[in-house]
C-alpha cells in the first residue's frame, strides 16, 4: 500500500471532486499522517461551516500546517505547508454549543496548490502523492521498531495514561508514519517524516528523532525538562495520550477531550 491509496470511506469519484476544491484546516505546530487517526475540535465559526458541508458531501479535509503565524497574507492568513495528509471523518460529535468533536483519519499525501480565498475557510487543489517504495533493511525496521517502543515505555514510566501500539501487519512506510504522528514532538521533523517519500529515508528520520528524544528523556528525571530544544515533557505528555481509534467518551459530556487540534 502506497500513500496514495484511499484506504477508507469514499468512493474514487468523491474523491477526485473532493480533491479538486479541498477544505484546509490550518494549524500551528501540528500536521497529521496518512493513516493514523487525529481527533479534532472545532469550535471556530467558519470551520462548523466548513464541517457542515464536509458531512454534507465527501467528508473530507486536509490538517495543514502553518509553519509560522507571520507574515499574513491581504486576508490575515499565514502561509501553510504545500504538503498534508488529506482525512476523511469517520466519527463526529456534536456539542450542545455547536463545538464539535471529530476523529479524522488520513487518507493520503498531497501537495497543496492554495486557491483563491472564498469566505469563510481556506480551499486548495489537491494531487495525490506516491510513496517511493525503497526496500528497508530487516536492521532499519528493527531500529525504529525498537526506538518506538523503548521511547514509549519511558513516557509511559513518566504517565501512566499513555499508551501507544505499533499498528498490526504494517508496512515500513506506515510504521514510520504512525511513530511520527503519534510519538515525534517537533511539528517541522512531523512535517518532514510526511514530506519524505522513499520510505527507507522515512524509517530511518523517524528511528533518529526517536533516538534523541529516548535521550532527551532519559536524562531528565524530572520530567520537565525540554525535549528537543522545542517543547516540555509536560506538553509531551498532554500530546501523548491515549489514541484508541474512538472520540473520548468524556466528550459526551459536553468536556473536550484532550490531545485534540484545535483550530487556527
Amino acid at each position: 500500500m502506497t500513500r496514495s491509496v484511499i484506504v477508507i470511506g469514499p468512493e474514487r469519484e468523491t474523491c477526485a471532486a473532493a480533491l479538486l476544491e479541498l477544505p484546509l484546516f490550518p494549524c500551528h505546530g501540528w500536521c497529521s499522517s496518512p493513516r493514523p487517526r487525529s481527533p479534532l475540535h472545532v469550535f471556530e465559526q467558519r470551520y462548523r461551516k466548513m464541517l457542515a458541508t464536509c458531512l454534507e458531501t465527501h467528508r473530507m479535509l486536509a490538517v495543514v500546517l502553518v509553519p509560522s503565524p507571520h507574515p499574513v497574507d491581504h486576508h490575515g492568513h499565514p502561509g501553510i505547508a504545500r504538503i498534508a495528509s488529506v482525512g476523511f471523518i469517520t466519527e463526529h460529535q456534536s456539542l450542545p454549543d455547536g463545538r464539535s468533536n471529530l476523529l479524522l483519519v488520513g487518507q493520503a499525501q498531497v501537495s497543496l496548490e492554495e486557491l483563491p480565498f472564498e469566505a469563510p475557510y481556506r480551499r486548495a487543489r489537491a494531487t495525490l502523492l506516491h510513496d517511493v517504495a525503497t526496500a528497508v533493511a530487516a536492521a532499519d525496521l528493527s531500529a525504529l521498531v525498537h526506538t518506538a517502543t523503548t521511547f514509549a515505555f519511558e513516557v509511559r514510566r513518566r504517565e501512566a495514561g499513555f499508551s501507544f501500539h505499533l499498528p498490526p501487519d504494517a508496512t515500513p512506510g506506515e510504521l514510520a508514519d504512525a511513530c511520527a504522528q503519534h510519538l515525534v514532538i517537533d511539528s517541522e521533523l512531523r512535517q518532514r517524516a510526511l514530506e519524505t517519500l522513499d520510505v527507507r529515508e522515512r524509517v530511518r528520520l523517524v528511528t533518529g528523532e526517536l533516538a534523541s528524544q529516548r535521550a532527551a528523556l532519559s536524562s531528565a528525571p524530572r520530567a520537565y525538562a525540554q525535549l528537543n530544544g522545542t517543547a516540555a515533557t509536560r506538553m509531551l505528555f498532554m500530546r501523548l495520550l491515549p489514541r484508541r481509534g474512538t472520540l473520548p467518551a468524556r466528550a459526551q459530556a459536553g468536556r473536550a477531550p484532550r490531545a485534540v487540534r484545535r483550530d487556527e
